[in-house]
């Protein structure tokens, strides 16, 4: 739901996909849907609309996976409204990230809830710029995100 924007790569809306994978035969290939978290901020610019989209697939039971992957409303280098792989938002003592991102902390841990028991899998997807950036850097990025999602599961699973 919500007020939709014009596509950046050109993706179908997430209700057309579950059509799709509806209107197929899925006996002979189990299908599914991975959430990209920015992929869905993106297409109502809400960070909420991930939330929907988790719900939706579990509803249908499509829910097989979810990456996190930033999105900026503003910034120099990731642009404005873009799917360009922002890095997260600083969580704990993360010191590689980006401040502009909408991705966090709150986010990533709501999402991490909802999708628990649901995906079989979750990772990320960042992109480090202004490039070139050096490996150091990358795998830093890297690193810092990878350990935060870590941690951030390990809470979770304490929660339950």
């Amino acid at each position: 739901g919500g007020l939709r924007y014009p596509p950046s790569k050109g993706f179908l809306p997430i209700e057309d996909e579950i059509w799709a994978i509806h209107a197929t035969d899925r006996c002979r290939t189990p299908t599914g849907i991975t959430i990209n978290w920015a992929r869905s901020v993106l297409e109502t610019r809400r960070p909420e609309n991930a939330i929907d989209h988790i719900e939706l697939c579990k509803k249908h039971n499509l829910m097989t996976g979810m990456m996190f992957s930033g999105i900026a409303e503003c910034d120099s280098d990731y642009g404005d409204w873009i799917d360009s792989h922002t890095p997260f938002k600083k969580i704990g003592q993360m010191e590689k990230f980006c401040s502009n991102s909408l991705l966090g902390e709150d986010h990533i841990g709501e999402c991490m809830n909802a999708v628990k028991h649901f995906a079989q899998f979750q990772g990320l997807k960042i992109q480090v710029l202004p490039q070139p950036s050096d490996v150091e850097e990358r795998i830093g990025y890297i690193d810092d995100a990878l350990n935060e999602l870590r941690d951030l599961s390990t809470r979770q699973e304490e929660k339950s």
